[in-house]
């Protein structure tokens, strides 16, 4: 295996097998996971579409119910008895490639261009407008200091009263015109966070998404291996959800992720990220963080989620509650973001085997 390293406030950390933080770096349940490839699979020869690793996208985006967008639309296509391979690339294009954002900020940034090439145009015609009323001044200056004739004083003055009026209308010309550019450049801006915001952020539960926690887990890493602080991270999966999702439908499913999120939200109160990771699984990164204080912020989530009931708003039945298991591992100097989330993933997976609703830490409980 091959072994790099990096220095560290002064010293080296050998890294072996460094992997790019992913996705495919987390460890997940096999048996689930091969439950769903078989799941889009059977869904692929079904509607005799081809096996591409486009459509093999869709239809395991589609079994995990990760995306609730994609999956109304699908729905609506098999209602109508309307899926094809042209629909499923559009589904992919629009929900599943990442080249769909990028094109979103390329056309922002050019008609950012667009306003700002507009705004020259203006600074350039006012800066015109200014030149041609001093040389006007000018020629002024010199017909009046040669000549008192009445007549021809009066023609001079005329001329510069309709300079000063036409460069009157011409600046308010151009304040009205610099005014409506500013409102476009302000509402682009806006348009170009709001697609960074998406592109970070889960569409269910508001949190960040998994592209967002990768980064910011690399970026915490960072910064705990350079101040030596403490760093920890909690991985929390929803018990049973597959069972309750598929009692009670993929809306209450959502409405239970959601549950969740707002859950993680107020137990962090703005210290830490919290980020849905997956279908069911969320995960929490603490930085500054001893593992007993993790541990204790995991508890607070567990009990605060637990002691929420599940009503279903239409008809206020009462579905019961939830619960969810937690992994809790804290940075150990020179790991990777890999070995790290391997460690909390390892925890959960005991918390779920030791009969679920616990959190499970470091280090081996007995």
């Amino acid at each position: 295996m091959l072994v790099s390293s990096f220095a560290v406030a002064g010293s080296r950390c050998p890294v072996a097998g460094v992997r790019l933080l992913g996705k495919s770096n987390v460890i997940r349940d096999p048996a689930r996971t091969l439950a769903l490839a078989e799941i889009a699979l059977n869904q692929i020869k079904a509607f005799g579409l081809p096996a591409d690793p486009e459509s093999y996208a869709v239809w395991y985006g589609y079994a995990a119910a990760s995306k609730p967008e994609l999956n109304k639309k699908i729905d609506d296509l098999i209602a109508a008895r309307a899926v094809s391979l042209a629909e499923v690339d559009r589904i992919h294009d629009e929900h599943l490639s990442p080249i769909r954002m990028a094109d979103r900020a390329d056309k922002i940034g050019t008609l950012l261009s667009d306003q700002i090439e507009h705004i020259i145009d203006l600074i350039e015609a006012a800066v015109a407008s200014s030149g041609s009323l001093e040389m006007h001044l000018a020629t002024a200056n010199q017909e009046l200091s040669r000549t008192v004739d009445r007549e021809t004083i009066k023609a001079v003055v005329e001329t510069l009263v309709t300079s000063i009026k036409g460069m009157e209308e011409r600046a308010s010309s151009f304040q009205e015109a610099l005014q409506a550019s500013h409102g476009v450049v302000e509402a682009l801006k806006e348009d170009l966070a709001r697609a960074h915001r998406d592109s970070n952020t889960d569409p269910v539960t508001s949190l960040s998404n998994r592209r967002y926690f990768d980064s910011a887990l690399d970026k915490a890493i960072t910064t705990a291996t350079q101040n030596g602080s403490p760093l920890s991270l909690l991985f929390i999966d929803v018990d049973r959800f597959k069972e309750f999702n598929d009692a009670h439908g993929h809306q209450m499913g959502d409405d239970v992720l959601r549950l969740l999120g707002t859950a993680l939200k107020r137990a962090l109160n703005g210290d830490g990220l919290a980020a849905r990771v997956g279908g069911e699984e969320f995960a929490v990164v603490l930085p500054n963080t001893e593992l007993s204080e993790a541990q204790a912020v995991a508890e607070n989530i567990r009990t605060s989620i637990m002691s929420r009931e599940v009503l279903r708003r239409a008809t206020r039945e009462r579905l019961g509650r939830i619960t969810v298991s937690i992994g809790v591992a804290q940075y150990e100097p020179c790991e990777s973001a890999s070995a790290l989330i391997d460690r909390a993933d390892r925890h959960l997976s005991r918390a779920k085997q030791q009969g679920r609703n616990l959190v499970v830490w470091q280090p081996e409980q007995s």
